[in-house]
C-alpha cells in the first residue's frame, strides 16, 4: 500500500525547545544591554535642544542689542528675542522644555528681568537638567548647568557644573 506522507527527513524537523529559550535569552540580553543606551540618548537629546537652544538665545540677545544701537539689557523679552530670532520658542524643545531670560543671578539662576549690564538665558531640558549662559556686569559669559539627571550634557560629579 501507498503512504501519502512520508517521514520527515532531519532538515524538515522543527526547533526544540531548548534551542526556542536559547534564542529568547539571547533576545532579552540584548534588549537588557539596548533599553538603558536609548534612555541615555533620549536625554542627552533633550540636552543638546535645550543647549542649543540656550545658545541661540544668547546670540540674539547680542544681536538684539547691536540692532537696537545700544548696550543696556533691560527691557529685552523671551518675545523681543523670539521676533529678532525665529527659532526661538517659549516652550522650547517641546513638551518639558522651558526657557527663560532674566539678571543672572547665582548658580544658573535667572532672577527678574535683566538689568542694563548683565542678563542670564536658561533652558531647562525634559529630562530636568537645566543651562544658563549668564553675562556679568563685567563681560564676563559663564555657561552654567544644574544637574538633576546623572545622565546628559551636564558636566562634572556635582549636581552644578559647566557645559
Amino acid at each position: 500500500m501507498r503512504q501519502n506522507n512520508p517521514p520527515c527527513s532531519d532538515s524538515e524537523q522543527g526547533f526544540t525547545l531548548i534551542e526556542i529559550l536559547v534564542v529568547i535569552l539571547i533576545i532579552g540580553i540584548l534588549a537588557a544591554i539596548a533599553i538603558p543606551s536609548f534612555l541615555s540618548q533620549r536625554s542627552k537629546g533633550s540636552d543638546a535642544c535645550a543647549k542649543s537652544m540656550v545658545s541661540t538665545m544668547n546670540k540674539a540677545m547680542a544681536g538684539h542689542i547691536m540692532y537696537q544701537n545700544t548696550s543696556v539689557y533691560t527691557g529685552v523679552t523671551i518675545a523681543s528675542l523670539t521676533a529678532f530670532e525665529g527659532s526661538i520658542r517659549t516652550n522650547g524643545c517641546g513638551a518639558g522644555t522651558t526657557v527663560s531670560i532674566g539678571r543672572s543671578g547665582s548658580a544658573g539662576s535667572c532672577t527678574s528681568t535683566a538689568d542694563a549690564t548683565r542678563y542670564c538665558v536658561r533652558a531647562t531640558s525634559a529630562s530636568g537638567n537645566t543651562f544658563a549662559i549668564q553675562r556679568a556686569a563685567n563681560g564676563v559669559i559663564t555657561r552654567i548647568c544644574t544637574r538633576v539627571q546623572t545622565r546628559g550634557g551636564c558636566r562634572g560629579t556635582t549636581t552644578t557644573g559647566s557645559w
